[in-house]
């Protein structure tokens, strides 16, 4: 992590431009691990990309792409708690992606404590991407990954832009509709109360109560723990009496 923090820092005092990296989470142990040593050390990148387990890539091997990380959307609510806990969440921006290409996902996201939403695949698409699965070879026959001469002659970009003008147009539009409908004047404004998880018994529940209930039972527990540990040791004092 020392190594990483230092390098980071190199190319943020030599370029004069914010830095960031990208990470898929594993684990809460582990990204634990990372922002408690930024908290620790005072020392953390300007902005924070977190790649959902779900993201795409023809440049990959496939057990790679279909089975390491967790989804988009766990993965944001432990970089939210994690960063909260360590007091580092107002220093760093967090930049969310993973399938994060329609309205109603991106809205989601921003709800869920992402600041900055980065599209790959919805773009792609629109500019012509068929996934072909051919991104790591220089042959994307559509000329959309490729450096190939003659198979960039594919991708007209006369005729493509428009294309990709249309798709941000209207997402841009429908993202500002589901905010209108939530009550919103700008989607920056969605948080967890906008978030509605449904239980398996059918009810319910935004995040942030769902959140509110995990914390109302850990301290219950915590509660339930310290007594019987003092039950226990009152047992023992009672024993070695008799």
């Amino acid at each position: 992590m020392k190594t990483m923090m230092d390098f980071i820092e190199k190319i943020r005092e030599v370029s004069g431009k914010p830095v960031g990296i990208k990470i898929v989470i594993g684990s809460e142990e582990t990204f634990e691990e990372f922002v408690g040593f930024m908290a620790k050390t005072n020392r953390y990148p300007d902005f924070i990309t977190i790649d959902g387990g779900e993201g795409g890539t023809g440049a990959t091997y496939q057990a790679m792409a279909d089975s390491v990380g967790l989804p988009i959307k766990p993965a944001l609510m432990i970089a939210q708690r994690v960063l909260k806990k360590y007091k580092m969440r107002d220093k760093v921006t967090i930049i969310a992606s993973g399938k994060l290409f329609s309205p109603d996902k991106i809205a989601i996201a921003l709800a869920l404590g992402a600041d900055v939403i980065q599209i790959a695949r919805g773009l792609m698409i629109s500019v012509g991407c068929i996934g072909a699965q051919k991104c790591h070879s220089n042959e994307c026959p559509v000329g959309v990954a490729t450096t190939d001469p003659k198979l960039q002659k594919a991708l007209v970009i006369e005729e493509k832009r428009y294309r990709v003008t249309n798709y941000m147009t209207t997402l841009r539009e429908e993202l500002f509709m589901l905010s209108a409908a939530a009550g919103l004047t700008s989607p920056r404004q969605f948080n967890e109360k906008h978030v509605v998880y449904v239980d398996s018994e059918f009810q319910a529940k935004s995040i942030a109560q769902v959140k509110e209930v995990e914390q109302v039972k850990e301290l219950v527990n915590v509660k339930v723990t310290e007594k019987v540990v003092e039950a226990e040791k009152e047992k023992e004092k009672e024993l070695q009496l008799v």
